[in-house]
């Protein structure tokens, strides 16, 4: 393993908060950084949506930065004079707002309020000038990995991309595997089932998620889609090899698309077809059955849909269960005080002809299978 090298200062500089840049590369902007518009803007706008940032500016805009957390920054090569700021983005959208580097119009009252208060607005601060990004990466584990602020999945699983591509390119898959894991104090298949996550993310991504309606990257739950991978069936109904695959070359394009509507994909009302996470193992078992999945493709109903994982035989006796018990429930709501209308019996008609239409196909097949088995 590549050792990382020091800070090229022995102390921190101080520069300037207008020279200073959010990390395009930073796991949480990677769809930022990959579109149009200004990465700076748009990061900004993402960490006032979804960091609270309002106590840390609090505290800087009343008391000044503190020294001891210094941000660590390497030289913008595409921008000489400024500088990007690998670790501390939280506290740089905290310090361009109070400095007046973002509008007023694009901050929420709280925020305003904050700023409009402040006593101290920071126009510089300390930094640690590394000499590349690569050389804070594995701080970078520390603090947001295992440390007191930690990404969610899909930060954390770039992150670890990331290590392999800047220290581990030159090793194969299971070392690779093992040496990301001992960096983050983890196990090798946890490391695997993100990664492999991952990149059936960024192939659905690449293909605008498959050309599905009314999906995007805000709609995708990746710690839903990384926990789906935990599900032996799941991973074969992909196709993958298992899920520690990482490489998804394998993969059928057109189950995974299914797979994405089915847990991603909202109806009129908000709702999905999976619902709750809870129901990834009646999912599992629903496209680990030809005849199961066939029905879920037909009904969109995941309920419906697993009544037939245990075969058409036993599908059949539960749902005739399923309606005796229903009848029943109705008979005991009229000791109740339910008033029934004519719509009531209209209905309860309609109940009888089916079950008489039903009545004479079973008969019909039990006298079709009697033949059958005395040769006729």
């Amino acid at each position: 393993m590549k050792k990382t090298s020091a800070p090229t200062t022995r102390s921190p500089e101080t520069v300037a908060i207008k020279d200073l840049d959010f990390d395009p590369q930073n796991p949480r902007f990677f769809d930022i950084a990959s579109g149009s518009g200004s990465t700076d803007e748009q990061a900004t706008a993402r960490m006032l949506r979804e960091e609270n940032i309002e106590e840390l500016m609090g505290s800087i805009g009343q008391q000044g930065y503190f020294p001891g957390e210094p941000l660590l920054i390497t030289a913008n090569l595409e921008a000489p004079g400024r500088f990007i700021v690998v670790e501390g983005n939280r506290r740089l959208a905290a310090l361009r707002v109070l400095s007046g580097l973002v509008s007023n119009d694009s901050l929420p009252p709280s925020l305003r309020d904050i700023k409009d208060n402040a006593i101290s607005i920071p126009s510089e601060v300390p930094c640690f000038v590394f000499s590349a990004r690569k050389d804070v990466l594995k701080y970078l584990g520390f603090r947001h990995i295992s440390g007191p602020r930690r990404w969610g999945p899909l930060a954390k699983a770039r992150y670890l991309a990331d290590l392999i591509r800047n220290f581990y390119d030159d090793l194969d898959l299971q070392e690779q595997l093992r040496a990301v894991a001992r960096d983050i104090g983890s196990r090798r298949d946890y490391v695997a089932q993100l990664l492999t996550a991952l990149n059936l993310y960024d192939r659905a991504r690449d293909t605008d998620f498959y050309g599905l309606q009314k999906i995007g990257e805000e709609d995708i739950s990746f710690s839903l889609l990384s926990t789906a991978l935990s599900y032996a069936d799941i991973v074969k109904f992909l196709e993958l090899p298992g899920r520690d695959a990482v490489t998804v070359k394998s993969v059928n394009d057109g189950h995974a698309k299914e797979l994405l509507a089915w847990m991603f994909v909202q109806d009129q009302s908000g709702e999905t077809v999976l619902g709750e996470s809870r129901r990834l193992k009646q999912l599992a078992a629903v496209v680990a059955s030809e005849r199961a999945v066939l029905e879920l493709r037909k009904s969109n109903n995941l309920e419906q849909a697993y009544v037939f994982t245990s075969g058409p035989g036993e599908a059949f006796e539960q749902r005739l269960s399923a309606a005796e018990r229903a009848i029943a429930d109705c008979i005991g709501l009229l000791g109740s005080s339910l008033v029934p209308d004519t719509g009531h019996l209209k209905q309860v008609e309609r109940i009888i002809d089916n079950a008489e239409n039903l009545q004479l196909l079973i008969q019909k097949e039990i006298k079709k299978t009697a033949r059958q088995a005395e040769g006729y």
